[in-house]
């Protein structure tokens, strides 16, 4: 559960991005390998489904993002 909300939380700043640039991408970004780096590093069943799950969560919040914004 930590990291559903540290994943909402990262959503958050990304659309706080959309209005200061792409320094806060980037800081993003690099919390976002961190997380999935954790993530992929628990028992083998259970860090594909994990990934798999934050990345399709990450490509979610990042379509909307860019779609409120162009």
């Amino acid at each position: 559960m930590l990291w559903v909300a540290l994943a909402l939380v990262l959503m958050g700043f990304a659309s706080v991005v959309v209005h200061f640039g792409c320094l806060l991408i980037i800081f993003i970004v690099l919390v976002g390998i961190g997380i999935f780096n954790y993530l992929y590093s628990q028992p083998f069943p259970y860090n594909l489904v994990l990934c798999v799950l934050y990345l399709l969560f990450l490509l979610w919040g990042w379509k909307h993002i860019l779609r409120d914004r162009y």
